[in-house]
């Protein structure tokens, strides 16, 4: 309580020394002048001397104040009546004080117009052509001050009694049943008992004006129990109803009732459920639901009334739209949990906010209609709402708290305009996936027991968070404050960073920052306060039986977790816990190749995970995109909607941060063709009742990216549809669930004809999610002209809910962004006295610019914002211009690297390019080998070599150089083979080899030839840097090189030096290496300052072959070993000798110098050499990569085997003597680059 502490010494609060008890409350609709009057006579308990009552109040005419005290003895008027218009309130002094103790009654009669602005009691257009006026309340948070003076405090708990005057042909609807209506004719001389007083006259007025013909009618309601003024609610206008049963009709007007059908059946079947769950009847006679045409949120959870929009509950009975039936389940369920959350226990405060739509979100989303073992079957059969949370609900929290400028869950809200922005995602998804967490971590069954003792002890009463917190300890018998205090109390959340050690994992928590990796500021706030995260591990053992250890807690900052690091393992089982997981890369491909099988030991929801943190962790710098398209790879043949879903937003994210970087776009839409398209062609654009729910979904998604990407098929097909349409108007060939799709392909490939035909639909649509498809789409033309009309026409003719779903269209379109910009600007004051007193302002003005990815685009958002009142979304503002920032640094400190982070199709004619990493081994058996010599080395590879992909390499070159120190390409003469290397600058390690289009899969020692070229990374290459000596493919076509091979093919034998493999010598020509130690920092890593660079010196010799380590002989590797890592400790220079193949003469291996700068890393260049096949004409090959088990076993048998390790192969077989572990595993990872 403390905000409200806070917020009451700062003057917003109402004083608490009188309290409301009762409202008698009549409000008079006169929807013909779109005006109402009203009287509130609210029922007062004085607790303490005053001569002062004070209320909420605002755009009211309050024409008539009275004071009664103790039952009308006395009656007295106001002396005064201040306005306090910023905190809107009003403060009625009166003559004499009110004695502590007493009751007392507040009279006032106030008036009003019923304005467009969706909030308080307001007028709605409906009907057939849209002019049908009606009127409806939105009260949440507080805009019931709008409709009638109020104490408007969810604390200030009061009794309703209800009363609605109107027309007699309309009708009206409030929280409670009706208790009595009656007519009250001009021309009758009875006057019910219902008219008395103000009543009487107020009537008597209106049959004197324009409407004495009109029959008027009185509607009583029956009263409430004690409720919160927010959760008031009562419309007037021409309603129809549907109803299963009395207890909970659906009403509308009479064009859309018949589409409420769903709706009411979701709700018939969930609201005995909650019941059930919690063990507490609901306790109103009925639960009614309106639908409206205009509505501020997109439902409301109104007691025994709720309301809602069209897109939230209506929907054709034709139609099998999926996703309009899941929304309108999720919106009815969640609702429907507010009974409960929120109606029958509130928060105390605004700061609360959490209990009751985190509550809401989990119980109505995934709780409730998950209860199988309650009903006769799953509510919602096939639609896996727990992965579907992951989606809708942790992504978006995550996204918002990852930022410096996020907030609590608790938060403190001091005044009006903090209320109204609190209504955001980490009040609703992350509050909802923290408890999610907590039930996970505590038992489902234990966990809603403990809800039920905390609902059941706050009956019709307020609560905080330690009410809670005591129900769950006492169905628990855990400390749940101890638990769960800093993730409600403290903002952000963590990145848990895995290392393997002997006998486990050391895992270690700091804040989670899309900025990077936090100060020590900012990370206080998760070590600060050791923050207890449940980790649930999963293992995976050698019979392949999946355990998951539930119990298993970080609860300090850092941790040893014991763990058989060699079999498989995964942390956060499900995508429970609140954190993302940063693992090395090397458990990283591991993991991915565990996830990309048929039969997956990891669930959707851990798939799903895998690749939300490989994304999010990329954008934060921890990791590569490299990393996460190489997860995206292993995933190709993934079968799950939802897993899709989350790869299909990483890639968006992907292209709509560098947006204004044709070649990265190209690259990426590449990539969504080569994932999308295969998929489009396997479950087609028909859509079937017979269709699963995934299938359903899946061919949606798929299609949708496929369209957005160009895929010229796709493309095609959804052109034809729309073309269709406008030659005949029948909409026939498109799909409910293809509508967006295809209007927005329509408009990006069309013109004027189809942008015409989309805003018609947008102005009449046939349905809800056919309008909201034309707003998303209308903004989508490549024709500036026609995005200007686009503005013109939101600015002028759209209403005004629709308003962001127009605005988010336009900024989804690159060609559009910075028109909006500018035009948002040009009319942000007409916007702002528009929409700022609409709940969804905040949601608003964040949109044209969040998408925008330059530095300057950052100052100058910044600047804006600096400029205007934003104190309706400061947070909206702050998170929006952070967002800026992070995408602008995403940008510069990839740079132009980037281009080299896709996919390429070999079916283009154009090239792509990559950056794909060679696998780095871990091996625990020999630590500090690996830390010393153990290294990976990324590639630039061309893929489909041409002459105008080596142009466009090299026109790259040099910004990518000034960004990882590469060093400059050699000039070839292809007629010779040999390399002309710049005589100036540092130069690089020529090889006669090309490198060819390739992949990095799983290893395998079948190779036919005809392999499809694709690439993929291996593992993310965060620790390493690029090195990329590259020949043009003349050199592939030299019959010199192709005798050389096929001769070298011929004379593998063993023999007392490493000869290796044709397929591997061109991975080592050089001897020796000369190596000094050094500390610095690699800005492209982020790493901290100590870490240990090492500068390589290479270069190919005539001695060859020679001996390994001649100077000291084989048997003494051990204390060479120990030498050579005492040198570089030392900062001493030191040498090695390296075997290369006598069959790679020194005229095509120059001396050359090279540097490479990596911590702790010894790094070496690798490529891989292209098979007979690939040299006559397009190459086509692939690598595969010795996986880490498979290397293992050779370092061990060289370590005890003197004499040397054969391995078999397709062509002969690898011999090696003895040798240091790192040439062992140098030949091992070249010689199976087949």
């Amino acid at each position: 309580m403390a905000s409200a502490v806070a917020a009451q010494a700062a003057g917003h609060r109402l004083p608490t020394n009188v309290l409301p008890v009762h409202y008698d409350l009549t409000i008079v609709t006169d929807l013909h002048k779109c005006t109402f009057d009203g009287i509130v006579k609210i029922s007062l308990d004085v607790k303490e001397e005053t001569n002062k009552i004070v209320l909420n109040t605002r755009d009211l005419k309050l024409t008539q104040v009275t004071v009664y005290l103790n039952d009308a003895d006395i009656e007295m008027r106001p002396v005064d009546m201040s306005f306090d218009k910023t905190a809107e309130l009003v403060t009625f002094s009166l003559p004499e004080s009110l004695p502590r103790g007493s009751k007392a009654q507040l009279e006032i009669i106030f008036e009003a117009q019923l304005t467009d602005i969706m909030r308080g009691y307001y007028r709605s257009r409906g009907g057939t052509d849209d002019k049908e006026i009606y009127s409806i309340t939105q009260f949440e948070p507080i805009s019931a001050r709008r409709a009638f003076p109020c104490c408007d405090e969810p604390l200030l708990k009061a009794t309703f009694a209800i009363q609605l005057v109107s027309r007699a042909d309309t009708v009206n609807l409030s929280n409670m049943p009706v208790k009595s209506e009656v007519i009250y004719e001009p021309s009758s001389n009875i006057v019910p008992e219902q008219v008395s007083g103000w009543l009487t006259s107020k009537l008597s007025s209106l049959m004197s004006g324009e409407a004495g013909a009109d029959k008027w009618k009185v509607t009583q309601f029956e009263a409430t129990p004690k409720v919160s003024t927010y959760l008031i609610a009562y419309a007037n206008g021409h309603f129809k109803h549907l109803e299963d049963s009395y207890t909970s009709p659906l009403s509308a007007t009479e064009e859309i009732i018949d589409k409420t059908a769903y709706a009411l059946e979701v709700t018939k079947k969930v609201l005995p459920l909650y019941e059930k769950v919690f063990d507490i009847e609901y306790p109103l006679p009925k639960l009614d639901t309106l639908v409206a045409h205009d509505l501020d949120a997109g439902a409301m959870e109104n007691w025994g009334l709720i309301t809602g929009r069209k897109t939230s509950y209506l929907l054709d009975p034709k139609s099998g739209n999926l996703q309009v039936k899941k929304r309108i389940a999720a919106d009815q369920c969640h609702e429907i949990a507010h009974m409960w959350f929120g109606n029958i226990t509130t928060m105390a405060w605004w700061d609360n906010l959490y209990l009751n739509e985190g509550f809401a979100t989990l119980m109505g989303e995934v709780v409730i209609p998950s209860q199988s073992a309650l009903a006769s079957k799953l509510l919602f059969p096939e639609w896996k709402l727990p992965s579907a949370f992951i989606a809708e609900h942790i992504t978006a929290a995550m996204a918002i708290d990852s930022k410096l400028s996020s907030h609590p869950i608790e938060v403190d809200c001091p005044d009006a305009n903090m209320v109204g922005q609190i209504f955001d995602r980490l009040s609703y998804s992350k509050a909802a996936s923290v408890l999610r967490m907590l039930s996970d971590y505590v038992g489902e069954e234990r966990f809603l027991k403990g809800v039920s003792i905390y609902l059941k002890k706050h009956l019709f009463a307020n609560s905080v968070t330690t009410d809670l917190w005591e129900g769950i300890s006492e169905a628990t018998g855990l400390d749940i404050p101890k638990v769960m205090d800093d993730w409600i109390k403290t903002k952000g959340f963590p990145v848990l960073t895995v290392k393997e050690i002997v006998g486990g994992i050391l895992v270690r928590q700091d804040r989670f920052l899309e900025t990077g990796p936090a100060e020590h500021q900012e990370n206080g706030t998760i070590w600060h306060f050791t923050r207890t995260v449940p980790l649930s591990i999963l293992t995976v053992s050698e019979e392949r039986e999946v355990k998951v250890d539930k119990a298993a807690i970080l609860d300090e900052r850092e941790k040893m977790i014991a763990l058989d690091v060699t079999r498989t393992f995964k942390l956060n089982a499900g995508t429970v816990s609140f954190c993302r997981i940063l693992y090395t890369p090397e458990r990283l491909v591991k993991i991915g190749r565990e996830a990309g099988k048929t039969v997956s030991m990891f669930s959707i929801e851990d798939r799903m995970g895998l690749v939300d943190d490989a994304f999010a962790l990329a954008k934060a710098g921890y990791s590569t995109v490299g990393g996460a398209l190489s997860l995206v790879e292993n995933l190709r043949n993934e079968q799950e909607y939802m897993v899709w879903q989350i790869i299909a937003e990483g890639l968006a994210q992907l292209r709509s941060v560098w947006w204004e970087h044709e070649d990265v776009v190209e690259n990426i839409q590449r990539i969504c063709r080569e994932l999308f398209g295969p998929i489009v062609e396997r479950v087609g654009f028909e859509y079937s009742d017979n269709d699963s729910a995934d299938t359903r979904e899946l061919r949606t998604l798929a299609i949708t990216h496929a369209a957005d990407a160009e895929h010229p098929a796709v493309v095609k097909e959804l052109k034809e549809r729309f073309a269709h349409y406008l030659k005949t108007g029948d909409d026939s060939s498109i799909p409910s669930e293809l509508e967006r799709a295809i209007f927005t392909t329509a408009v990006y490939h069309g013109g004027r004809a189809e942008w015409e035909a989309v805003k018609r639909i947008a102005a009449k649509p046939k349905d809800p999610s056919t309008g909201t498809a034309a707003n998303l789409s209308l903004g989508n033309s490549q024709d500036l002209k026609l995005i200007r009309e686009t503005f013109e026409y939101v600015m002028k003719e759209a209403r005004d809910q629709d308003v962001d779903r127009f605005v988010q269209g336009m900024a989804a379109n690159p060609k559009a962004r910075r028109y909006l910009v500018t035009a948002f600007k040009e009319n942000y004051d007409a916007m702002y006295k528009r929409l700022e007193g609409n709940f969804a302002w905040q949601f608003l003005v964040p949109m044209p610019f969040t998408k925008l990815s330059s530095e300057k685009d950052y100052q100058d958002t910044k600047e804006f914002f600096t400029n205007v009142n934003t104190s309706k979304y400061e947070m909206a503002a702050q998170q929006t211009v952070e967002e800026i920032k992070i995408r602008a640094a995403w940008v510069k400190e990839t740079g132009p690297a980037a281009t080299f982070l896709t996919v390429s199709n070999p079916n283009e004619n154009e090239s792509a390019l990559l950056c794909a990493p060679l696998a780095e081994v871990p091996l625990s058996e020999y630590s500090n080998i690996t830390e010393t010599f153990f290294s990976s080395t990324r590639t630039v590879v061309v893929c489909k070599p041409s002459s105008m992909s080596i142009r466009r390499l090299a026109s790259n070159m040099p910004a990518l150089q000034g960004k990882v120190e590469l060093p400059p390409i050699p000039s070839f003469s292809p007629a010779s083979g040999r390399s002309r290397t710049p005589s100036s600058g540092s130069g690089v390690l020529a090889t006669t080899l090309p490198p060819s289009p390739f992949s990095f899969r799983r290893p395998s020692l079948v190779w036919s030839g005809k392999e499809k070229n694709s690439t993929s990374p291996v593992t993310p290459a965060d620790q390493i840097m690029p090195r990329i000596p590259l020949a043009p493919p003349e050199l592939a076509r030299s019959q010199t090189h192709k005798a050389r091979r096929v001769s070298r093919l011929r004379s593998m034998s063993r023999s007392s030096s490493l000869q290796m493999s044709p397929l591997a010598s061109p991975c080592l020509p050089f001897t020796p290496l000369h190596c000094e130690a050094r500390s610095g920092r690699n800005s492209e890593l982020g790493n901290s300052t100590g870490k240990t660079a090492l500068e390589l010196e290479t270069y190919a010799s005539d001695d060859v072959p020679v001996k390994i380590w001649e100077s000291a002989g084989a048997q003494k590797h051990k204390s060479i070993k120990s030498e050579v890592l005492k040198k570089v400790r030392e900062g001493r220079r030191f040498s090695l000798r390296a075997p290369v193949s006598a069959s790679c003469p020194n005229s095509l291996a120059r001396p050359q110098a090279s540097r490479v700068s990596l911590p702790r890393r010894l790094s070496y260049n690798m490529y891989p050499s292209i098979s007979n096949a690939a040299a006559k004409s397009p190459l086509k090959a692939e690598v595969r990569l010795a996986s880490p088990a498979i290397i293992r076993s050779v370092l061990l048998s060289s370590m005890k085997n003197k004499e040397g390790v054969a391995l078999g192969s397709p062509g002969g077989t690898l011999g090696t003597p003895m040798c240091s572990p790192t040439m062992v595993m140098d030949a091992a990872a070249g010689y199976f680059a087949v």
